[in-house]
């Protein structure tokens, strides 16, 4: 075992930054051959690491890694009980996951990652879609307010923040059951409360929130679920108040997030559109014209780009 745990460590840091190794140890035959010893990696939790970690940098920006990783699997035949014979198989994908679902260690954490990489290809995402691993996200313990997130559940929030980049992505974590509310959750929950005093009774923001706020600004971009998210008056009175948001990266979010849902939608149009939220971007607009600069960031023109077509969606 410590042979194989030296061999997958010296491959991990051949294929490290290098697409052509990456492609050599795929056209080997590695991958059929790491399934095969798999009964094997789990009897011992060094060399299952080792294994990870070995996945986690063949997959890293390399897509014919990752849709070979979703489509190795292996065939037995076990015998059951009752005497009877049947064949199934066993790919290396639902071991991934049936880590991620299990464990409760650095394991969990590793195969998350590499669950992360493979949710980029559209082979990973359809796999994920037949299965219910992501109704699983809604059952993962939320933190109290200012306390730090649980490392499951910030492997679970990289995981939907992945899938939120691809529009099938953004639909399976709609899909999953009490995902959105989740989301919801977290980004009020991590918040200090307004009644809170400086220095008396005060919470730290802890670094989580950035995570939900691009999840959740990502999964506006999502057509065909645009109603879904319009009948949540939760959600979208969550994105107008982005737009008051002290942090440029939040505000920015909340404004690329409605210009998304009112684009080519006349529903988003009339769900937002009212006197309050017009002042509120006419406000927002006059604002930024007023500290514009010569030497914008990419940030602030965005917003300002976003402002400028909110507001025309709306007056039009």
């Amino acid at each position: 075992m410590k042979e194989i745990r030296n061999i997958l460590t010296l491959l991990r840091n051949c294929l490290y930054g290098s697409e052509e190794m990456k492609l050599a140890a795929i056209q080997e035959s590695t991958l059929p051959t790491l399934l095969s010893l798999w009964p094997w990696l789990l009897t011992c939790v060094d060399v299952l690491h080792a294994a990870l970690h070995f996945l986690c940098v063949l997959t890293a920006n390399c897509p014919s890694a990752c849709t070979a990783c979703c489509s190795v699997v292996h065939s037995r035949t076990p015998t059951c009980q009752s005497g009877a014979r049947g064949s199934f198989t066993a790919g290396l994908f639902q071991h991934l996951v049936r880590i991620c679902s299990q464990s409760r260690n650095n394991s969990q954490h590793l195969a998350f990652n590499v669950l992360s990489n493979l949710s980029l290809c559209q082979e990973a995402r359809s796999m994920l879609q037949k299965g219910n691993f992501l109704n699983q996200f809604a059952k993962v313990p939320l933190p109290r307010p200012g306390q730090a997130p649980h490392p499951t559940l910030q492997c679970w929030l990289w995981l939907l923040v992945m899938l939120s980049y691809s529009e099938d992505g953004r639909q399976l974590v709609l899909r999953a059951s009490g995902s959105l509310d989740v989301l919801l959750d977290l980004e009020e929950r991590l918040k200090p409360a307004k009644d809170c005093v400086a220095g008396k009774h005060s919470l730290k923001r802890v670094p989580l929130p950035p995570i939900t706020t691009l999840i959740l600004h990502n999964l506006c971009f999502c057509q065909a679920a645009k109603a879904h998210i319009l009948a949540s008056e939760r959600y979208i009175s969550l994105l107008i108040r982005w737009l008051d948001s002290d942090e440029r990266t939040q505000r920015t979010a909340g404004a690329s997030a409605l210009w998304a849902l009112l684009h080519h939608s006349q529903k988003a149009k009339v769900s937002i559109k009212n006197p309050r939220m017009k002042a509120k971007v006419e406000s927002a607009l006059l604002t930024v014209k007023n500290e514009a600069h010569a030497e914008q960031s990419a940030l602030e023109e965005h917003f300002f780009r976003s402002l400028k077509n909110i507001s025309a969606l709306l007056n039009s």
